[in-house]
């Protein structure tokens, strides 16, 4: 590869998350890494991609096997397919020589997560998860903070996930493509990678408890049909009102001065200037014309009553965690919250530290002398807090250097929290505490009769 050619992404799965999301710092960033092939099943997403990112017709597959049987049309893979066909899709791309950055969650088992990293291993190959919080400037700073030693040995750590009801959890967890996915490895792998990252600790027990409480029918208000767009009689008053928050006019419920307080001047620019980054319906379509916007309301899983939805992700979670050097953590899951934030707090011997990403609030308390310093970091709500771009850098340099050395997000660095997410699923579903070596030495052993 020569030193200043881009690095070239074969994309397979053309959703949001590819197209849209990722493809947004693809396109600002394509002196140095870009799109050149794309395998998508559903054929206007296909189409859409293809246009906007002039994929020439060679490169173009509806299954993502063609593409990967074909060991020439890029130097790595981009894998946001869905994540029950993760470890396949990984495997045959490892196997045909791509380098790969993949969509969390690396696989739906622990035992298929260990694969995954001793085939990279096996083929030497980059494998790489999409854990951007890594990259998110408020948690570069909390890290350096406490590498430091600015608040001594870490002792605890107490994290919420807070989803957004109407929102983020509505869209994604009731409505969207994670309606049937654990709530633990869809969303939580995020927090658990941060606390692996922060701790530099191995787990040793879990605990976890959770239940869908509210999203389910027996909560439906008298006379709620399948769909908003059947005449719902609760339709004006309803906070999740399909119709409202895809078509008119689709956008969240976030109070402005939230959000002036709080986001990146790209945000507002983005916002602004792109019409897809005004309404909830990118998520839905990839033409966010309005007949394509109801068609999909009326005829897929974004359309139908939040009560009516066939989901199974729990709706609240708490996680109880020990890890090595006697560090504790309490983690709650939680939809039922105004926005999507995070509240992260770090406590040790010297001093504590508090972070809230949305708001971009970074607090570092000190015993003695006793202080308190405020910093101020806004976050890019439209853009995953902004750590997606140099995700993308970072794989592009890895790729481009041959070597996965100094990759914040090698799938080696991320299988500790896949890991302790299935084993928080494990203790939740039995209501056991399970300890994590042994839960580890158990997804070995079944790893090691994975083809």
């Amino acid at each position: 590869m020569k030193n200043d050619a881009p690095v070239t992404l074969a994309l397979l799965g053309a959703g949001t998350r590819g197209e849209f999301d990722l493809g947004y710092f693809m396109e600002k960033l394509r002196k140095k890494i870009r799109y050149t092939a794309v395998a998508e099943t559903n054929p206007l997403r296909r189409e859409t991609f293809v246009k906007r990112f002039k994929i020439p017709e060679k490169n173009v597959f509806k299954d993502w096997r063609d593409l990967v049987d074909k060991p020439d049309v890029a130097d790595a893979v981009l894998n946001c397919l869905p994540s029950s066909i993760h470890y396949e899709s990984t495997i045959s791309a490892l196997n045909n020589g791509y380098h790969v950055l993949l969509e969390k969650p690396m696989a739906h088992n622990p035992k298929e997560c260990i694969k995954l990293v001793k085939e990279a291993k096996k083929y030497d190959r980059i494998l790489a998860v999409c854990l951007e919080n890594r990259y998110n400037k408020i948690y570069q700073e909390t890290q350096k903070i406490l590498n430091s030693g600015a608040i001594g040995h870490l002792y605890n750590i107490i994290c919420a996930e807070n989803i957004g009801l109407s929102f983020h959890f509505a869209n994604s967890y009731v409505r969207g493509i994670h309606r049937s996915d654990s709530f633990m490895m869809a969303k939580g792998i995020h927090d658990l990678d941060l606390f692996v990252w922060f701790t530099q600790a191995l787990p040793k027990k879990t605990s976890s408890f959770g239940e869908l409480s509210y999203f389910k029918k027996e909560n439906a208000p008298e006379g709620a049909p399948e769909r908003c767009a059947d005449g719902c009689p609760h339709s004006k008053n309803c906070k999740f009102n399909a119709l409202r928050l895809y078509y008119e006019p689709g956008q969240p419920q976030i109070p402005i001065s939230l959000i002036l307080k709080s986001q990146t001047l790209r945000s507002f620019i983005d916002y602004f200037t792109n019409p897809r980054f005004r309404t909830l319906a990118s998520v839905i379509v990839s033409d966010i014309k309005k007949p394509n916007i109801l068609k999909a309301l009326k005829e897929g899983s974004y359309g139908k009553c939040v009560f009516h939805s066939n989901n199974s992700a729990i709706d609240h979670q708490i996680t109880n965690i020990t890890f090595e050097n006697d560090i504790t953590c309490t983690f709650a899951l939680n939809s039922f919250s105004l926005v999507w934030e995070r509240k992260l707090d770090l406590h040790g011997v010297e001093g504590e530290i508090y972070t809230k990403d949305f708001t971009g609030e970074l607090e570092v308390r000190k015993y003695n002398p006793a202080s308190v310093k405020k910093q101020k970091i806004r976050y890019s709500g439209l853009h995953h807090g902004g750590g997606d771009e140099f995700m993308l850098l970072d794989f592009a340099r890895a790729v481009k250097s041959g070597t996965d050395e100094g990759l914040m997000i090698k799938a080696e660095n991320c299988l500790e929290a896949h890991l302790l997410g299935f084993a928080a699923e494990e203790s939740r579903l039995i209501g056991k505490i399970i300890d994590f070596s042994e839960f580890k030495q158990r997804a070995e052993k079944l790893a090691e009769n994975l083809y």
